[in-house]
């Protein structure tokens, strides 16, 4: 993302989404963030960027094991890049969180990227001034970030590994490129998706196509293989308004894609699409100018978005109702952005069994709970309450062993019963056996007619738990 550049407000489009603001006289200190895991909890945490008097930028990090309270001078992170860089934060070693890097564009008309290393900075040239930077996929799946340049003639050029051969790195850096149509350049925003779960994301762009009778756009996702072949994906629904960022969001069986859409001053519209039958899962209006970050903040092994407002943010879980306020104790912010690293390659992101569980970092004690009750009063054997907000949307219960991953029961849905509070019914679904039989280290895997699963830590089968949602 580019970092306030006084004399150039936006200089190229990016991966991430990018608002430039002209400044005349720069007065107090703003700041951007984006996401990554930088505690190492397995939960991302918010990146806040500074930039100082003498326009240099501090990065710091508001961590999730804090229950994102706490700010944190990122290692290396102290007047790292300058007001005009580009931001390209990524997993670009292999190390399981993100390593700082910028970008920007040098007198010779050429991008230089530059990882903040622990001795020393590395430059790598790569991409032509003017060019459309994206950082944060792996298009090798090998599990370091790849860099990618898109120049204005839809030429999707890819720097693999590009800072896989620093301080003694056995991978090779090595460039492929792809052809896409001039006018895709022209009308779409370059991004990239993983839409089968293979680890290797696909160059793509999200085009925006009007319809001029209507005065009404409808996008459609087209991406390419390894082999150069183009897949075309018509998202269902029409629009008003400017789309102005698109991003995979990952889930535990694919990617699906998310769109932003500018509809008037300070209202936008975020949107997301099934990146391979164009079914739209979400539409949801927000205020504010736009911004959003993307992870998965509430460690359900799927990611959610999170808007930027003033000293916030506000999670959406975007398979299930409901949100979660996060603060984020800044001065008012210019820029939110992401580092989408799609980590969650295995279909179970940091969690086991293609799930992550619950964490209690994130539990809300007011609010409704998922119970397990190792020995009903209707029959003595176990049984598993849901939620009352995935009423209708599950397709089984299972109760999953951690060390092996294999399903021990599968519960029977028993109907609606037993209110927790004002919440409403929730959902019963009752098991063949007592609780204990099942034994300990377990995981209640709840499976969705639409969407990834989540999981439920159990660790002792024959005892009463209870996990709270927002």
């Amino acid at each position: 993302m580019n970092i306030l550049d006084k004399k150039h407000p936006v200089k190229r489009l990016s991966f991430q989404l990018i608002i430039g603001l002209l400044l005349v006289i720069f007065i107090t200190p703003l700041s951007s963030a984006l996401a990554g895991d930088f505690d190492d909890d397995g939960i991302p945490d918010f990146i806040i960027i500074q930039p100082q008097e003498d326009d240099s930028l501090n990065w710091t990090s508001v961590t999730s094991s804090s229950v994102f309270t706490e700010h944190e001078m990122i290692a290396g992170g102290e007047g790292f890049g300058q007001v005009g860089f580009d931001v390209a934060a990524a997993d670009w070693m292999g190390a399981g969180s993100p390593q700082l890097a910028i970008t920007r564009e040098t007198e010779e008309e050429e991008i230089q990227w530059r990882l903040k290393g622990a001795e020393s900075n590395h430059n790598v040239i790569f991409g032509s001034e003017g060019d459309s930077t994206i950082s944060g996929a792996d298009f090798d799946g090998n599990g370091l970030a790849d860099a990618a340049v898109v120049d204005s003639d839809g030429l999707y050029s890819i720097r693999l590994n590009i800072f896989g051969d620093v301080e003694g790195g056995e991978v090779t850096p090595s460039t492929v490129s792809y052809e896409f149509r001039k006018r895709h350049a022209r009308i779409g925003f370059p991004t990239f998706v993983d839409n089968n779960n293979s680890g290797e994301d696909n160059p793509a762009f999200v085009l925006s196509r009007n319809n001029r009778s209507s005065n009404r756009s409808r996008y459609v996702l087209i991406h390419q293989d390894e082999d150069g072949e183009q897949t075309r994906v018509r998202f269902a629904g029409n629009t008003r308004g400017e789309l102005i960022y698109a991003a995979p969001i990952s889930t535990s069986t694919r990617d699906f894609v998310l769109t932003v859409t500018q509809i008037r001053p300070k209202r936008h519209q975020v949107r997301i699409h099934d990146s391979q039958t164009g079914e739209m899962l979400i539409r949801k209006g927000h205020r504010g100018p736009g911004t959003v970050v993307i992870g998965d903040w509430l460690s359900r092994g799927y990611e959610q978005y999170g808007v930027r407002q003033p000293r916030k943010v506000t999670i959406v879980d975007p398979f299930v109702d409901g949100t979660q306020t996060v603060l984020v104790a800044t001065e008012s912010g210019i820029l939110a952005d992401t580092v989408n690293i799609n980590s969650n390659q295995s279909g179970g992101g940091n969690g086991q069994c293609g799930v992550s569980v619950m964490r209690p970092a994130i539990v809300c004690h007011q609010c409704a709970p998922n119970t397990w009750i190792p020995r009903s009063e209707s029959d003595g054997r176990g049984v598993f309450l849901a939620h009352n907000k995935y009423n209708g949307r599950i397709s089984s219960v299972q109760v999953v062993r951690k060390s092996d991953c294999s399903v021990l029961g599968t519960g029977r849905f028993a109907g609606l019963h037993n209110p927790w509070g004002a919440t409403g019914l929730r959902s019963h679904w009752r098991y063949s056996q007592t609780g204990s039989s099942f034994g300990n280290d377990l995981i209640i895997k709840l499976n969705r007619t639409n969407g990834p699963a989540i999981g439920y830590d159990l660790p002792r089968g024959g005892v009463r738990t209870e996990w709270r949602e927002p």
